[in-house]
């Protein structure tokens, strides 16, 4: 289901969020990250929606895009696993499973070098938060 952006307006609007993030701060966090780490393996909450979403991010997609049709003024929060694992193909009989790590200190480091972000740490995620 993709959302106009009155809808999302509508959304953080009637659920009283406070927001930490916009649309610099995201493409400046993105950006920082691929060019340090190349990818990054990311979880991520978009508002208004139940489903937890996951994919490698490699590149910063075209302002105002996260991961085209999906704005930055979308994402709930971005969590960054220590350790994920990631199905490959989506046709079954051709799928494999990696395991991937990625060292979350040192992106929290990057993340506290790029300015000041809504942070949590806990169970081996890092949990960056646009709005809450």
């Amino acid at each position: 289901m993709n959302l106009t952006e009155k809808n999302i307006d509508d959304i953080i609007q009637k659920s009283n969020f406070s927001s930490f993030m916009n649309n610099s701060k995201w493409e400046k966090l993105f950006d920082s990250l691929v060019k340090e780490f190349d990818s990054v393996f990311i979880k991520y909450k978009l508002i208004g929606r139940e489903k937890v979403l996951e994919t490698e991010f490699n590149f910063v997609d075209f302002y105002p895009f996260f991961i085209e049709p999906i704005l930055y003024k979308e994402i709930e929060w971005v969590e960054f696993p220590e350790k994920t694992l990631m199905i490959n193909n989506k046709r079954i009989s051709k799928q494999t499973i990696s395991e991937h790590s990625q060292d979350i200190t040192k992106i929290k480091n990057l993340i506290n070098k790029i300015g000041d972000f809504d942070i949590e740490k806990y169970n081996g995620f890092l949990r960056l938060y646009g709005y809450k």
